[in-house]
């Protein structure tokens, strides 16, 4: 009931939204040619098919990356970059459970300087984690890349194959957010497990002045 509730705010959506479909197929998807965004970034105005010979790649993470305090591993840093990678020992010290994946039998020319050497032009998917994740979830996204590798450029019509992909991938994010939590409950008893200290040397002295009966 968006119009009934808030009339003003759906009608400035709307034509928003109306005049960035104005701006994507009159000045780019007719003219073939680039033109500046209604939006603050460029890939709203440029159309993508999932099931095209595309760049197969993905990230996901347990925390809200629209709030402020946390680095933008969604497109800026992520274990397949060629500059400023995030190594294992970089990916230890996020503080948030982050998993990548990629897919890079694909790779378009103009994104090939962007990728390190060993990770584009390559028929594998890639899994990449700073956390234990399961098996049945390296299973699923192999399945997702699978199920988008194997479809053909107009499956994008069939409402089945594209409810078929969302809920793939709404079970990976399922299976992925169940692998939080138990690392999360296994960090819980490590901390709380008591740790064996050292004995200090006046207790060493002690136990040696006056040994233990029996």
């Amino acid at each position: 009931r968006g119009f009934e509730e808030e009339p003003c705010r759906w009608i400035i959506s709307a034509a928003y939204l109306a005049f960035q479909v104005v701006a994507s197929l009159g000045l780019f998807d007719l003219t073939g040619k680039e033109s500046l965004p209604m939006t603050c970034c460029p890939m709203f105005a440029v159309p993508r098919n999932i099931f095209g010979n595309e760049l197969r790649a993905g990230m996901m993470t347990d925390v809200d990356l629209r709030r402020g305090g946390h680095i933008d591993v969604a497109y800026n840093y992520t274990p397949f970059h060629k500059e400023m990678p995030l190594d294992e020992e970089l990916l230890h010290k996020l503080p948030q459970r982050v998993l990548f994946f990629m897919n890079a039998k694909h790779t378009h020319p103009l994104v090939e300087f962007l990728l390190s050497d060993k990770s584009r032009n390559k028929d594998h998917t890639a899994v990449v984690a700073n956390f234990e994740i399961s098996s049945d979830l390296k299973a699923g996204i192999e399945r997702l890349v699978a199920m988008l590798e194997g479809g053909s450029d107009r499956d994008w019509t069939s409402a089945a194959k594209v409810g078929e992909v969302l809920a793939l991938q709404e079970e990976c994010r399922r299976m992925f957010a169940d692998d939080v939590c138990r690392a999360r409950e296994v960090e819980r008893e490590v901390r709380s497990d008591p740790v064996e200290k050292e004995p200090s040397l006046f207790q060493a002295i002690t136990s040696w002045l006056l040994p233990a009966k029996g």
